[in-house]
């Protein structure tokens, strides 16, 4: 698998876009796109970018990451339903479009500072930077200090940070135990209760995949080792989160998800 295929398909992930877009996007020889861009620009924390092309507007416009969307794409949703999308967006630490040049406006130190005074959005931005500077070990650290903190969409990133550069050169053994390390992540959103990050980035790696090695499939075995390692993930981070000084996650997740993804 080229690198320029890999990188778009992770940069359609991250817009939480509908699957049928995030084909026609990916096939797109003409958008070459590095890693740190993909994720600088289309970060699931994130609004979408000003300097979008055409295909990508037409794209977000349809996108379940925007509450202000969701009537466009589905007129049985309610204003409640819209209501309790956008408290929810709030409550797992999206950054609203106000809020966005403000917390990209504090450098490192002080994004440092607020992340460990519980700042779950200040994590997010710090992780943001790490990935402009290429840091992607430094970037998955944040990331999954915002996550202790909250912000369920990081998972996303992590798992697609958590994808090799390439998968050229492995064993179909090594593959799967990459991907089980993916899925698990997206199964931790999942628990978290953010079952449209699990659901939109799970479908995009798995659309990546078998557009270069076949259908993917796990055993019974490899289920319940993805299930046991996400637990296990669980744990962990609410470990981390008390170290914060913060009680247990709250894993609610709102009608208006459910409806949208829980039969997908």
């Amino acid at each position: 698998m080229n690198n320029t295929s890999k990188y778009v398909g992770i940069a359609i992930c991250l817009t939480m876009i509908a699957i049928s877009s995030y084909q026609v996007l990916r096939s797109d020889s003409r958008m070459p796109i590095s890693a740190s861009d993909a994720l600088r620009q289309k970060t699931l924390v994130r609004e979408p970018d000003t300097t979008q092309t055409p295909v990508e507007q037409e794209v977000e416009s349809r996108s379940y990451s925007h509450p202000e969307n969701y009537q466009r794409d589905a007129s049985d949703f309610t204003a409640s339903d819209i209501a309790d999308m956008k408290k929810w967006d709030e409550d797992i630490g999206y950054i609203p479009k106000e809020d966005t040049a403000i917390y990209e406006g504090y450098d490192m130190q002080i994004l440092e500072s607020m992340t460990q005074a519980g700042d779950g959005r200040a994590a997010t931005t710090l992780a943001n930077k790490y990935v402009d500077a290429g840091n992607f070990p430094k970037a998955k650290s944040y990331y999954w200090e915002a996550a202790a903190l909250g912000v369920t969409a990081s998972l996303g990133n992590l798992a697609l940070l958590s994808e090799p550069a390439s998968y050229a050169g492995l064993s179909l053994d090594e593959r799967k135990d990459k991907i089980k390390e993916v899925m698990a992540l997206l199964k931790l959103a999942e628990l978290r209760g953010d079952m449209r990050t699990a659901n939109i980035v799970g479908k995009g790696v798995i659309q990546t995949y078998q557009a270069n090695f076949g259908k993917l499939e796990f055993n019974e075995s490899e289920t319940k080792q993805i299930e046991a390692r996400a637990q296990q993930l669980y744990s962990t981070l609410e470990n981390r989160r008390r170290e914060f000084g913060l009680g247990d996650f709250n894993n609610s997740t709102p009608d208006i998800i459910k409806k949208r993804y829980s039969d997908e």
